[in-house]
């Protein structure tokens, strides 16, 4: 047992002396010195790179992968930990691509560890391993990746980025990001599709098809069950509530019915917002002429109303005895 154990810790320190070797090397500055930065040279070794990245200049409307071309890092001693910062000068050194077009392959994802707002910039403190291929040595893959409490910023300053604005459904499309309301519709066809064929004592195909032995459900319009709400999910994606559970029991037909249909929910649903809108912008402006008989007999002005007139005297009379209104 003591002889695993010591193997075990030769072992353990052999990996982290590798890893120390592997390391990208830099000479390293004060954090808040940019006139010292200085470039390191990655090779087709591993790397393993906690940074972080000032997106000022990315397309934060794409966030995936992105293939960048780091100009300047700096090393910096934040306590004990050692940190490398990277900074991406502009759009020119960086470019969305795939790890499949380039030959590269990912060693565990950059993870953030958190995210840092200041001055109208997102800095992304991430980690992770990275390893490169060919002739693209130079290059380092950052996968960025929002944790769910937070929202990506669409208005980043630099004016050579297209501005995010208008309504929610533009900006969704300019996103090219589903809404809601179609995340949440496609998450429970999927779910039900799951569901459907568990055998009967199974407790979600229990709860989904349960229904109470004793009591009455309140008239008007009550909570739906589960069954219930997704009889009008499926009639909502145009799919017969009849046949799905047959549909379901094939998962790659069942993913690719669902995927197609909430598209096209979400395709028909952007349409209507945007005619709905511009019915809205096309209303003419209401002109109300007010009527001359509505006249306040303390004061000149004209009320549009029966009530707002006996309102208005009454209010006006105790101003002209001096008391408060």
């Amino acid at each position: 047992m003591g002889v695993r154990l010591s193997l075990l810790g030769i072992s353990a320190l052999l990996r982290l002396a590798t890893v120390v070797t592997e390391a990208p090397r830099s000479t390293g500055s004060d954090i808040r010195d940019t006139t010292k930065w200085t470039v390191v040279e990655f090779d087709k070794r591993n790397v393993s790179l906690p940074c972080a990245v000032d997106t000022s200049g990315l397309p934060l409307l794409h966030v995936g992968w992105y293939m960048c071309r780091i100009q300047m890092i700096q090393e910096c001693r934040s306590g004990s930990e050692k940190r490398k910062i990277a900074h991406i000068e502009n759009m020119s050194n960086v470019s969305i691509v795939r790890p499949d077009e380039f030959d590269l392959t990912l060693n565990g994802s950059l993870i953030i560890l958190r995210i840092l707002s200041k001055y109208n910039k997102m800095i992304f403190l991430c980690k992770g391993k990275v390893r490169f291929h060919r002739h693209h040595e130079n290059f380092t893959i950052l996968h960025l990746v929002f944790p769910s409490t937070s929202r990506p910023s669409l208005r980043p300053t630099t004016p050579d980025i297209p501005i995010a604005t208008g309504p929610s459904s533009s900006v969704l499309e300019q996103a090219e990001i589903p809404s809601i309301e179609a995340t949440i519709l496609k998450h429970q066809l999927r779910w039900g599709g799951h569901v459907s064929p568990m055998e009967d004592h199974r407790l979600p195909k229990i709860v989904m098809y349960g229904e109470l032995s004793t009591g009455h459900r309140v008239r008007g319009a009550p909570k739906k069950r589960f069954k219930g709400s997704l009889k009008k999910s499926l009639s909502t994606c145009n799919i017969d509530h009849k046949e799905w559970s047959d549909l379901a029991t094939d998962r790659g037909t069942w993913h690719h019915t669902i995927n197609q249909a909430t598209a096209q929910f979400e395709e028909d649903r952007r349409e209507l917002l945007k005619d709905k809108r511009q019915r809205r912008k096309a209303r003419p402006a209401s002109t109300i002429t007010p009527d001359i008989t509505l006249l306040c007999r303390y004061c000149p002005r004209i009320c549009l109303s029966r009530i707002g007139l006996v309102s208005h005297e009454r209010a006006c009379s105790r101003r002209q005895r001096g008391q408060p209104s």
